[in-house]
């Protein structure tokens, strides 16, 4: 077995959430503990396929990171944050970015990829970096959350506030 930094890193960050977690809420539905390191995986493990030079593995557990402190802030601050509203956001901020990995959405292949809008699909070239799918990438991860999630997988998770938390990183909006 080759040495894969990228897998150990991942590994950590995802086992680091659900610490933090528990650190937040303790012994409070500790499910969704368990289901942040899922989805902190999931999302990686796919983001680690992008070319992306900005918008990688790096950049998207830093967003995380730092979504998640302001989280920890405004339920140390104001409280209110419940177990669901945190897994929703981390979800959403791990998610963010991962429309710009190609092949992640089902309409994806042959050189053709969703847009997100919708079943529209664009052909794009198979040539230069994954940076191709800017246009499209909000409107691609919002998608990726209602393929996976939508189909009620997940129970209490609801794919239109994790996507509602994606569209504030629109820009321009």
């Amino acid at each position: 077995m080759l040495f894969n930094f990228k897998y150990l890193t991942i590994n950590r960050f995802a086992d680091g959430l659900e610490s933090d977690y528990r650190h937040t809420f303790g012994d409070l539905d500790p499910a969704y503990g368990g289901y942040v390191n899922w989805i902190g995986r999931l999302a990686l493990e796919n983001i680690a396929n992008s070319d992306m030079l900005y918008h990688d593995v790096e950049h998207t557990m830093l967003v995380t990171t730092v979504g998640q402190q302001i989280l920890v802030g405004k339920h140390l601050i104001e409280g209110g944050v419940t177990p669901r509203d945190w897994a929703h956001f981390i979800t959403a901020l791990l998610c963010h970015d991962i429309g710009y990995v190609r092949g992640i959405c089902e309409l994806d292949g042959d050189g053709v990829y969703a847009t997100g809008e919708c079943d529209e699909t664009v052909a794009l070239p198979s040539s230069g970096t994954d940076a191709v799918l800017t246009p499209y990438h909000v409107s691609r991860s919002q998608q990726f959350v209602r393929e996976r999630f939508g189909t009620k997988m997940l129970h209490d998770m609801d794919p239109d506030v994790i996507c509602s938390y994606i569209e504030m990183t629109r820009f321009p909006p």
